[in-house]
């Protein structure tokens, strides 16, 4: 992809032509990184343009349903990667261990606020619970929401369905589904005195996906570290942690 915020939108947009070549270059680099990342070398994947136009903290929740995670999620995955010089943000929550779960602990569980650079990819197993919804600078941090599965020699498929057909957010806990996640998992300490001082609210308040797309590739990663607030060796290639509560320097982790 062009280093360049305007040949980006211009491509999204189709108001600017671009060189057919350089692009396909471009689109095979993309997948071969992912296919390096992930150490899979068959994948297919899906995913939306998406931009916020007002920050409003998305409710914890994971991208697919219970049932699909339990059966298919070792081999499913999410990626997220800024399209502007603005980078992305993005909340993310630890699951707590099964010994934690076992022994009754009802305490709230805070979430993480990590920055993806522009140039960075953030790839999470996809029963990762997480949530959008910032906003920091003029394009509503314009970035591409991929969903990826890994596949084997042929595309799995159930009744001519692939398993990226049955991305659904889900906001309730997975055996109660009268309770929601976000009851649970709460966002950050501090994060809510950040809007206007750090990001930005006006008066609309939707965040707003566009340009659905499917390709195919190759790509398997690690668990996120979320304990070493993603800084893994796998997860520090593909973002950065940003202390926004000490309004720390925004420092890549390479």
């Amino acid at each position: 992809m062009q280093d360049n915020d305007k040949d980006i939108s211009g491509i999204i947009d189709g108001v600017v032509e671009h060189d057919d070549q350089q692009l396909q270059e471009d689109i095979d680099a993309f997948e071969s990184s992912i296919s390096s990342s992930l150490q899979h070398t068959n994948l297919t994947y899906r995913g939306s343009f998406m931009r916020t136009e007002s920050t409003i903290f998305q409710p914890a929740h994971v991208d697919y349903d219970y049932p699909i995670l339990e059966q298919y999620g070792n081999n499913l995955f999410l990626a997220f990667f800024p399209l502007t010089k603005e980078g992305a943000y993005l909340q993310l929550w630890q699951e707590p261990s099964k010994e934690e779960n076992d022994s009754g602990g009802d305490e709230p569980i805070e979430g993480t606020v990590v920055f993806i650079p522009y140039g960075k990819m953030l790839i999470m197993p996809s029963d990762t619970i997480h949530g959008g919804g910032f906003k920091r600078g003029s394009s509503g941090n314009l970035r591409f929401h991929l969903y990826i599965a890994l596949e084997e020699d042929v595309v799995r498929k159930e009744n001519n369905i692939t398993l990226l057909d049955h991305p659904m957010n889900k906001y309730t806990e997975k055996h109660d589904r009268r309770h929601e996640l976000c009851e649970r998992f709460v966002d950050a300490e501090g994060l809510e005195s950040l809007l206007g001082a750090y990001f930005d609210v006006h008066s609309e308040d939707s965040v707003v996906a566009t340009n659905d797309f499917n390709g195919a590739s190759s790509t398997k990663s690690s668990k996120l570290d979320f304990q070493n607030a993603i800084e893994s060796d796998f997860a520090g290639r593909s973002a950065s942690h940003v202390n926004l509560f000490g309004l720390s320097e925004e420092v890549e982790v390479m």
